[in-house]
């Protein structure tokens, strides 16, 4: 085998084991695996190679809230790719103009972050596969997430959950079901019922428990139980208050102070306003299990 294949197969196999190292947590890593692979991809003069690294390295730098580093990398890896315009450099670039925009969101520079969404939105219709078209919807609908753009969100929370259905992707499914009925709730009417979001919840805590992930089923028995506290219906706000109780109990002992004072608050008919206690209670649960 000739050296440059040699070196190839060592920058694919850095490449190919980066995200698992994502998924796990372990940035510092993944950052060494992209950089690493990227200069073989120098040394070989591959230009796909660099912008797949590159990307990559965006990626990382992103989830890092390294936010000033990953620009670079996803403009270079734009540009690397865009002399470049196959299906696989297409879906490289659709990707870096997701990983620049969220980091610009991030950074408060709204109109430049939709500047580049929009871009994202553009190359996300050349899309080959279902599955590359989820990936792109749900980094899309948590760009605007960030950048308050509450219409555009549901919309592409609505298209990753189709996208998700599609690739029988569960995983995805119940969570972007759980962040749209969330975002139906908050943007929603106070005290005004809508089926719509009690379906979303139900519907969420249903698929997470088939996984099973505890945990996450309990964060939407929390969400659910505050619905139907803020419609009038306290017996059913009790009732999955009290079954998220137990689930933190045993999963996140540490979430379970907010939810015990609210519970003793509807057991003996007392009130905070409503708001009141769904901020206090939501966002303490919600820190403590990572989901904001």
């Amino acid at each position: 085998m000739e050296t440059g294949d040699k070196r190839r197969l060592e920058a694919n196999r850095l490449v190919t084991s980066a995200p698992l190292l994502i998924m796990k947590g372990d940035y510092s890593s993944a950052l060494d695996s992209f950089t690493s692979a990227l200069r073989i991809g120098e040394e070989i003069h591959s230009v796909e190679l660099q912008a797949s690294c590159f990307c990559g390295l965006a990626n990382v730098l992103v989830g890092m809230n390294r936010q000033g580093e990953a620009i670079p990398m996803a403009r270079k890896a734009i540009e690397l790719a865009k002399g470049k315009p196959t299906p696989e450099m297409t879906n490289l670039r659709c990707r870096s103009h997701s990983f620049l925009a969220m980091s610009l969101a991030k950074l408060g520079k709204t109109s430049a972050a939709l500047e580049e969404a929009a871009e994202a939105e553009k190359l996300c219709a050349y899309m080959h596969s279902p599955k590359e078209e989820m990936a792109h919807c749900a980094a899309l609908a948590e760009i605007y997430d960030v950048t308050g753009d509450g219409e555009k969100r549901e919309k592409w929370l609505r298209k990753t959950i189709e996208m998700a259905k599609a690739t029988r992707n569960v995983l995805v499914e119940s969570s972007e079901t759980f962040m749209l009925g969330k975002l139906l709730f908050e943007n929603g009417v106070k005290g005004k019922p809508n089926r719509e979001v009690e379906d979303l919840f139900r519907r969420s805590i249903a698929m997470l428990l088939e996984l099973p992930h505890e945990a996450a089923a309990a964060q939407a028995r929390v969400f659910l139980g505050h619905y139907y506290k803020s419609i009038g219906k306290r017996r059913l706000a009790r009732k999955h208050l009290d079954t998220a109780l137990r689930a933190f109990r045993r999963v996140k002992p540490d979430a379970c102070g907010v939810l015990e004072e609210e519970l003793a608050e509807i057991n003996s008919g007392s009130g905070r306003s409503y708001w009141k206690g769904i901020f206090e209670s939501v966002a303490s649960v919600a820190r403590l299990m990572g989901w904001w």
